[in-house]
């Protein structure tokens, strides 16, 4: 280290990121101050830890860093409750230790607080080894009289074995996957790594003078908070190269990381060319390996839920909820209604609906809504959350029902839902519910999952618009964003596509990242009015492959050809980055080049892989084309074939089986692997389609190799009644207003 690197300041300050696990206090800022201008002339090395226990007392060491103002400094980990030594030494050329302190904390502080560390000179003392070069040891173990009575600072001669303890190289900041990521079925190939789900792409930051990586993992460790793994079934996965020339090290495995589907913890370190390896990164992470993220009876195999909000049942527009499992050889084949006890007239159950493992036992649980939004107002809405079953796919004898927080502030309290992956780092993933009362600006509200009860009946945080524009029906639409920052948070999405800022209806979508819930981003589409940009969202995962997710938000009013009103709409793709997404970072529009009108492409959206290249595919539907001939709103459904860079290939178009007015083929769409191959079905509902005998009953059809040579097959209700609307919502689809916006 020169003598600017610690001239320049008198202050090196390392800022803690939110980490996984047990991981409760965030925004910590660690200060070490130079107390003397003279020392600090001298100093060309720093070396700071933070230990368990106090500093009369220090216990394990967890934590080691080499801070300097003139290089990349080690971010602190978010440090769970208990008393903590925040200690550091410094050296001066010779390697003698001239300066030393230590601070005793114990935690929680208030959030964003700081750290401060002052270290003081020391009387003289020999030099900590023989053979020194700045400030570091380059000869054999010499425990030395290093003044802060330890010795890992000092075995700095190459040695494989030996894990770091904070020598050397700094830890690596991880990137992805995040916490809650799912991989996929444990039944699809691994015979090409590119869609082997065992096989999950890592990513993290470079670290310089690195040679290699050493990924830890462990598949033994319970679902909780991540730090609580102690890697006793660890094994480690080295990678050499990276996937990518600059940018995030990628790296996917040549091997398999489980045998059998399990909860996957992982962590990494850097190592130099003659062997000696840094700390592990202070973050550890989760992911499911080989369970697929649909799966409610733990087959390995996605299962799909359709709402009918309009069915009568029990009373007018009670609504309803049907199951259809995923299978081997025949999926979705048989359908059957879920016997959730009535809400009453105008209740809309089913109006929304997601998947995903709330409690952590390995099946996915079941998220849907009865919001109510045609209702007097005295009743503002319901979500019912049912856990997964091995035997009978999803419990409904032990549903949880969460009502709306505000009361009738909340009308429409479940007008969308999505079970988003872990947001706090407690090794869960949570529910985000949307609740965009007509006529207000709308809320959203967060409910962390958890092991007992599913997921907690109160909210952990509420969301308001930030711009509190009027009518803008803020959480209309909600959406996982995944990690879009790459800090191990995973974010949310919110649509606001009523909103008037920068002009009448124009929309905006809102990324709320969850280590920074108080600043969320804004993006917008074109500055016009009446598009509506936000009325659907899809967090796409990693579509360019660089280790952050990305994120897909529709604007279906949207006009672009030289006719006015033409209301094509269209899709745009913001990629995801260290700083999170912006509307400035556009991967790709999405839309059809042939120019047709009233098409509203961006009414809803999907993502996942269709065609099992290992790349993720948009799903962009035209719900309200015509076929050409007169027949309106029809609907076509279009399928844009990611290619792993951000951009995408020629738009394939699908067709239902008939073509009927108003049927508007692809209100919802979704992507489920439902035979467990590594190809995600493509699912498509045509809410309005007429049964023989009555309107509006609804379909929903399912499309297999929707790139390759699709087949098109057909999933009906038992029950095809008028105006039930079957197919309305689908996993992850978006819930809307049972009206048209304009």
């Amino acid at each position: 280290m020169s003598r600017s690197h610690v001239c320049a300041a008198s202050m090196f300050v390392l800022t803690s990121a939110l980490a996984a696990g047990c991981l409760e206090q965030r925004g910590l800022r660690w200060e070490l101050d130079i107390a003397d201008d003279a020392v600090r002339d001298r100093i060309v090395l720093v070396r700071a830890e933070i230990r368990l226990g106090t500093c009369a007392e220090m216990g394990e060491r967890i934590y080691t860093a080499e801070p300097s103002l003139g290089g990349t400094v080690p971010r602190v980990p978010t440090l769970a409750e208990g008393t903590y030594a925040f200690a550091a030494t410094a050296r001066d050329a010779s390697c003698v230790v001239i300066a030393s302190g230590c601070e005793d904390v114990t935690l929680p502080r208030d959030p964003g607080s700081v750290v401060r560390t002052v270290l003081v000179e020391l009387a003289p003392s020999p030099p900590i080894c023989v053979d020194c070069a700045e400030g570091r040891c380059t000869g054999e173990r010499d425990a030395g009289n290093d003044a802060s009575g330890e010795d890992a600072f000092v075995i700095e001669t190459p040695d494989a074995s030996f894990d770091g303890g904070g020598l050397g190289l700094p830890p690596p900041r991880l990137i992805a996957p995040w916490n809650g990521f799912a991989s996929g079925s444990i039944h699809a190939s691994s015979g090409g790594v590119t869609r082997a789900p065992l096989r999950p792409r890592f990513a993290w930051e470079r670290v310089s003078g690195a040679a290699r990586y050493e990924v830890q993992v462990d598949d033994g460790c319970a679902a909780g908070p991540p730090s609580a793994c102690d890697f006793a079934r660890g094994r480690m996965i080295t990678s050499t190269s990276s996937a990518r020339a600059s940018g995030a090290w990628t790296f996917v495995p040549t091997e398999d990381l489980v045998t059998t589907a399990a909860r996957v913890h992982w962590r990494v370190r850097a190592c130099d060319a003659g062997g000696m390896c840094g700390p592990w990164s202070p973050e550890v992470r989760w992911m499911d390996v080989g369970r697929d993220r649909h799966d409610v009876d733990g087959d390995g195999r996605g299962d799909l839920v359709i709402g009918a909000p309009g069915e009568d049942g029990d009373a007018t527009d009670a609504g309803a909820v049907y199951l259809t499992r995923g299978d081997a050889s025949a999926p979705f084949a048989s359908v059957s209604r879920l016997a959730i006890p009535p809400r009453g007239a105008g209740a809309w159950l089913g109006h929304a609906i997601s998947l995903g493992d709330l409690d952590g036992d390995g099946l996915a649980d079941a998220v849907v809504s009865a919001s109510s939004v045609e209702d007097d107002g005295t009743t503002a809405g319901a979500v019912i959350v049912l856990r997964g079953d091995a035997t009978t796919g999803l419990d409904v004898s032990s549903a949880l029902t969460i009502t709306a927080p505000d009361g009738a502030w909340s009308r429409g309290f479940g007008v969308s839902v999505a079970v988003v992956d872990d947001t706090d780092g407690d090794g869960f993933r949570d529910v985000l519910v949307g609740a965009a009362r007509e006529g207000l600006v709308g809320r959203a509200y967060l409910f962390h999952g958890d092991p007992t009860s599913v997921v907690l009946s109160a909210p952990s945080a509420t969301f308001v618009d930030p711009e509190a524009s009027a009518s803008s029906r803020f959480g209309m639409v909600v959406a996982p964003a995944y990690d879009v920052d790459g800090d191990g948070a995973c974010d949310v999405a919110i649509g606001a596509p009523f909103s008037d800022v920068g002009g009448t209806d124009r929309g905006r979508a809102w990324i709320v990242r969850m280590a920074t819930p108080s600043a969320p981003i804004a993006l917008t589409g074109a500055s016009d009015s009446y598009t509506y940009f936000g009325y659907a969202i899809s967090g796409a995962g990693d579509v360019n492959e660089d280790g952050y997710a990305d994120v897909v938000v529709g604007s279906p009013y949207e006009d672009f050809s030289v006719v006015s009103d033409s209301d094509e709409g269209r899709a745009y793709v913001f990629g995801g980055a260290s700083d999170g997404v912006a509307s400035a970072r556009v991967l790709a529009t999405l839309a059809r080049s042939e120019g047709y009108n009233y098409v509203h492409a961006g009414w809803s959206i999907a993502a996942g892989d269709v065609d099992a290249d290992g790349h993720i595919d948009i799903v962009l539907p035209e719900p309200a084309i015509d076929d050409g001939t007169g027949v309106r709103d029809t609907g076509v459904v279009i399928v844009h074939p990611g290619v792993g860079d951000g951009s995408f290939g020629t738009p394939v178009q699908l067709h239902a089986d008939v073509e009927q007015e108003f049927m508007t083929y692809g209100r919802s769409v979704a992507v489920i692997d439902g035979d467990g191959d590594g190809r995600g079905e493509l699912i498509s509902s045509a809410h309005r389609w007429n049964s023989t005998s009555s309107e509006d009953t609804g379909r929903v059809y399912w499309h297999d190799d929707p790139l390759g040579t699709a087949t098109l097959e057909v999933i009906a209700s038992p029950v095809e009644t008028g105006g039930a609307m079957f197919g309305w919502a689908l996993p992850d689809s978006i819930g809307h207003l049972p009206v048209d916006p304009r």
